[in-house]
């Protein structure tokens, strides 16, 4: 029955990538395969079959479960688009207590703080330009910004705390990636038309394997020379992030939003509530966890220096 634990755990690291404010990587601390998947992936080059044969299950449940969330997202946003999405608007101000405590921690000087002020109104005039709708007319500059996203997403992905999901949707793109890839998988399956769909999700998986392979690097040295300053201006991203996501919603024709129905704005209340809970809930499910490691390592260290003892 290891298998299915491992396909159970893969699944729900699979919907965490794809929740904004969540990552695969804060999923498998709590479901206690962090680790595991460090020392997998690291020895990979060395022991190649071993770390696939270790890793197989888990890889199957997360593509099971990103594929799960892609859709149930892409239908809650076509069924219920504003109660969605501030329910995603909860969870990013959810994140920002603990997001504001890591930059503090990381600060080394006062300046540090400054950075969020470019970060805000990079934030809020980016989005002005960017692909509000979940459609994308295919031109150069089109998939230039979207090459762009992919690069900044999956280099997020680097910093504690930071989910590439919830950079795309603080630049307006989550939709737009969400929908292209729900698309064409249902394009294959259908046999109809899905070019431009596959044209988006081949440049984005393309920019995505770029930024973690080239900027990671670079965001490795940025982080050991100046860390609080990009902690901050990451902070000041998602600071600002609920203004370009409600400005896209509200300027978007593919979502039927009806401002004047008092249930809709009910839901709302309710699904922001709800997504600004949900964060701190996991801190202090990973808070326990990483608690409960500790006193069993106590334990172990505490039972081995009697076994010495003793002999």
């Amino acid at each position: 029955m290891k298998w299915l634990v491992d396909i159970i755990k893969g699944f729900f690291m699979g919907v965490s990538n794809i929740i904004p404010g969540f990552s695969g990587g804060t999923m498998a601390v709590i479901l206690n395969v962090y680790d595991r998947l460090i020392y997998d992936l690291s020895d990979i080059v060395k022991h190649p079959i071993k770390a696939v044969k270790d890793l197989i299950f888990i890889g199957i449940g997360l593509i099971l479960g990103m594929v799960f969330a892609m859709f149930t997202i892409v239908f809650l946003l076509e069924k219920f688009p504003f109660p969605t999405i501030i329910f995603f608007v909860g969870l990013i101000i959810g994140c920002l207590p603990q997001m504001f405590i890591q930059s503090y921690e990381a600060k080394k000087s006062k300046l540090d703080y400054l950075w969020i002020i470019p970060a805000l109104a990079l934030i809020i005039i980016i989005p002005l330009f960017s692909a509000g709708d979940a459609k994308l007319e295919i031109s150069f500059t089109a998939l230039l910004l979207v090459s762009i996203m992919g690069i900044v997403s999956s280099a997020a992905m680097v910093i504690p705390g930071l989910s590439g999901s919830l950079t795309l949707m603080a630049f307006g793109y989550y939709t737009l990636i969400l929908t292209s890839g729900t698309d064409l998988m249902k394009g294959i399956f259908d046999g109809t038309n899905v070019w431009d769909e596959l044209i988006v999700m081949v440049v984005f998986a393309i920019s995505c394997v770029v930024g973690v392979l080239l900027i990671s690097k670079l965001m490795g040295i940025l982080l050991k020379r100046w860390k609080g300053a990009v902690y901050f201006f990451i902070f000041g991203l998602i600071l600002g992030s609920p203004f370009s996501i409600i400005w896209a919603a509200c300027h978007n024709d593919d979502y039927d939003i009806n401002f004047k129905s008092p249930g809709m704005w009910c839901a709302s209340v309710i699904c922001l509530i709800i997504g600004c809970l949900l964060p701190l809930m996991v801190r202090i499910i990973e808070k326990k966890m990483n608690e409960k490691k500790l006193l069993t390592q106590e334990d172990t260290l505490c039972d081995t220096a009697e076994e010495q003892e003793e002999q």
